[in-house]
């Protein structure tokens, strides 16, 4: 239903989903959430948005996965590793549009973001680096404004 024809009840749906897994963690199946992911990359902002929130509860939120409240790190290896397993590079800037009400803050988090681009003493094996710099690059233009 989060696919629906109808904007209006898609919204819906994903406001609903998002907090039926904050409520009850086990209600969503891994298959229904990977049905929800792929909507962050849609044209209309506002089911992108909703989208984004789950997809930040579910899988980016350092907190949930039991990282503390300050771990970038982990939350930009989250989001590189949906934007690489999505296969949608050329819409990276959707994935960081749909996530910006939710995690902005940590989408401006530069200096965990250049760190780990410059490598700062940790090495983090199977990770594209072109990838890697090209979805946090999306970041760096809305902060700015461009598209």
């Amino acid at each position: 239903m989060a696919h629906d024809k109808e904007p209006e009840v898609a919204l819906e749906v994903l406001e609903l989903l998002t907090e039926m897994d904050r409520a009850l963690e086990e209600a969503l199946s891994a298959e229904d959430c990977r049905s929800v992911f792929p909507v962050v990359f849609v044209s209309s902002r506002a089911l992108a948005t909703a989208a984004g929130k789950f997809l930040f509860h579910r899988l980016l939120d350092p907190q949930r996965r039991g990282n503390g409240p300050g771990d970038n790190r982990s939350f930009f290896l989250s989001l590189v590793g949906f934007f690489l397993e999505s296969g949608l590079h050329e819409h990276g800037a959707y994935l960081v549009d749909s996530l910006w009400d939710c995690a902005g803050s940590r989408l401006r988090d530069w200096d965990t973001a250049t760190g780990m681009l410059l490598g700062n003493g940790e090495s983090y094996t199977g990770i594209n680096w072109d990838k890697l710099g090209m979805g946090l690059g999306h970041g760096d233009r809305d902060v700015t404004g461009e598209r």
